[in-house]
């Protein structure tokens, strides 16, 4: 359950990585197969977005408005492995 989980975050993730590629600009639809095997057709741009990890990576790429889309997060990896501010 644990590892579906996971594989499911890794697909989330993937797919808001390609929402700010220049593929975003066509309508295509974009399949992603994930560590699992599972194949997973999505249409860009996301318009809900649920990190799990990385998420410093995923602001770096997404620019100024790229928690706009940001349903949500892992709290263990936000308050964890984020350095005190």
């Amino acid at each position: 359950m644990k590892f579906n989980f996971i594989s499911q975050i890794g697909i989330l993730a993937c797919a808001s990585a390609l929402m700010f590629s220049p593929l975003a600009a066509s309508a295509k639809p974009v399949e992603i197969t994930d560590t699992a095997g599972r194949k997973v057709k999505l249409g860009l741009p996301a318009k809900r977005i649920v990190l799990g990890f990385y998420y410093q990576d995923y602001i770096a790429v997404g620019g100024k408005n790229a928690l706009d889309n940001v349903v949500g997060f892992s709290k263990a990896v936000w308050s964890d492995w984020a350095p005190p501010s």
